[in-house]
């Protein structure tokens, strides 16, 4: 049998595998004798807070724009009316002259005549010689001298009516106060006539307006005044018109 060769082993590794068997077993002997380590407890885990919720808040509107008030509205104030009579009455007496110009009688269409005529030429601010002012203011004399003598009695009350009317309109113009008896000095008839003109027009123009008549009256005394050229039959028509 043939003997197989080994290869000769180096003396120093085999020493060195002696080492290591022995190291080995050693440890596992002090393995055994060592005991286990104990691991220290784990720190306990930190539990972190929530974050808090920030509630952001709404964001606050942009201020209304603001308007400024509006201006109050001006103040309206309506001019304070003058009542004056002769105003008032005007529109409504015109009218009615016109309508009579038309249907009226002729002694109602002469008795316009005449206030017309006299109106236009004694009006204020118009130059009137004093020849032209006595002839205006004669004119009117004898008409109404005639309503008193001579109208149909029928006719009386409605003429002198219109005579108040015309006085009552036309009192702060012609007929005013200042203007009745500016010419006297140039009357050239007899003075009865005059006397008798004059206090006619005192009466009418102290009872022109029938608010007042009542006491217009009372600051005239009729008799003496219808007494100096006018007939009875004549002053009984006027004092039978205011006495009504």
């Amino acid at each position: 049998m043939e003997t197989q060769d080994r290869p000769l082993q180096d003396p120093t590794e085999e020493n060195q595998m002696d080492t290591i068997t022995e190291s080995q077993e050693a440890a596992d002997v002090a393995g055994e004798d060592t005991p286990p380590a104990v691991e220290a407890p784990a720190a306990p885990a930190v539990i972190e807070p929530p974050a808090p919720v920030v509630v952001q808040p709404a964001p606050t509107p942009p201020p209304a724009p603001v308007v400024p008030p509006a201006p109050p509205a001006p103040k309206v104030v309506a001019p304070a009316v003058v009542k004056t009579a002769e105003p008032a009455k005007a529109g409504d007496f015109e009218s009615r002259i016109a309508n009579l110009k038309l249907t009226g009688t002729s002694e109602e269409k002469g008795l316009i005549y005449t206030f017309e005529a006299y109106i236009e030429g004694m009006r204020p601010g118009v130059p009137v010689s004093g020849e032209k002012g006595n002839q205006f203011q004669y004119t009117l004399w004898r008409a109404l001298f005639n309503i008193i003598h001579n109208a149909p009695v029928a006719q009386f009350k409605t003429l002198w009516q219109l005579v108040l009317e015309y006085f009552k309109v036309y009192h702060g113009s012609v007929f005013d106060d200042r203007y009745l008896n500016r010419f006297s000095e140039f009357w050239k008839q007899n003075r009865k006539e005059l006397d008798g003109f004059q206090r006619l027009l005192n009466l009418i123009k102290l009872t022109a307006n029938p608010a007042t008549r009542e006491q217009g009256l009372k600051q005239v005394d009729l008799d003496k005044t219808l007494s100096a050229v006018f007939s009875d039959e004549g002053r009984n028509r006027v004092i039978s018109f205011y006495k009504r």
